[in-house]
C-alpha cells in the first residue's frame, strides 16, 4: 500500500510541474539556482555566454549561494558575470526588496575592495551609478568603480543587484576604461536584456 501511494504521488509530481515546484522544500527544482542561470540565453545584449555554469550550491558551505556564468562581448574585451542566489532567505517580497539590495550592492562593494590587493588594483574612484528599470517591478541598482592596474590599465567596473522571482540577480561586468557614453550604453544594454530574460 505504502509503494503503491508513493508511485501515485511520484506520477501526480511529473504530470504537474508546477505543483511539483510548490511541493519542493525552498523550491528546489526547476527554479534552483542553476537551473535558473542555465535557462538564460546563450546570447544578451551583445555578450555571449562562456563556459559552463558554476554551481555554489553543490559546494562546501555553498548553501545559499547560488550560481553563476560568465558571458563575453561578441567583439572586444571585458566580461559579464551574472549570479542567482537567496544567501538562504525567503523569497523576497517587493516591499523589502529596496533594502535588501542595497545591502547586497555594500557586499559586492566590499568584495570589489578585498579583491584589490591580490588582483594588484586601486578603486581609484567609485559612484552610486543608476537605476536600470526592467519589465514589471524588477530593477537594477548599480554601483560604478573605477579601478586602476599596477600596470597602467584603467577598468571600468560595474555592481548591479536586482530581484527576479523572488531571488537576488547580480550582474558584475567589467571592461576596459572608455568614453563613458560607450561604457553606460553597453552596461545599460546587456542589463536590460538580462532583467527581461531572468524576470
Amino acid at each position: 500500500m505504502r509503494w503503491t501511494i508513493l508511485l501515485a504521488l511520484a506520477a501526480w509530481l511529473a504530470a504537474d510541474p508546477a505543483e511539483a515546484q510548490k511541493a519542493a522544500p525552498g523550491g528546489a527544482t526547476a527554479a534552483a539556482p542553476a537551473a535558473r542561470i542555465a535557462a538564460l540565453p546563450a546570447e544578451l545584449g551583445g555578450f555571449r555566454r562562456s563556459g559552463e555554469v558554476i554551481d555554489f550550491e553543490q559546494r562546501p558551505n555553498g548553501a545559499g549561494l547560488g550560481a553563476a556564468v560568465e558571458y563575453r562581448p561578441a567583439q572586444g574585451s571585458g566580461v559579464a558575470t551574472v549570479y542567482v542566489y537567496d544567501r538562504r532567505r525567503p523569497a523576497i517580497a517587493p516591499e523589502a526588496a529596496p533594502a535588501a539590495i542595497d545591502e547586497e550592492l555594500r557586499i559586492a562593494g566590499r568584495e570589489i575592495e578585498a579583491a584589490a590587493e591580490t588582483r594588484r588594483y586601486r578603486i581609484a574612484a567609485q559612484e552610486r551609478w543608476q537605476e536600470i528599470p526592467g519589465p514589471g517591478r524588477t530593477t537594477f541598482r548599480c554601483n560604478r568603480y573605477d579601478l586602476a592596474f599596477e600596470n597602467g590599465s584603467r577598468v571600468d567596473s560595474f555592481a548591479c543587484v536586482g530581484v527576479a522571482q523572488g531571488r537576488f540577480l547580480k550582474l558584475r561586468l567589467s571592461m576596459p576604461a572608455g568614453a563613458k557614453e560607450t561604457t553606460t550604453a553597453t552596461v545599460t544594454t546587456f542589463a536590460r536584456a538580462l532583467l527581461a530574460a531572468a524576470g
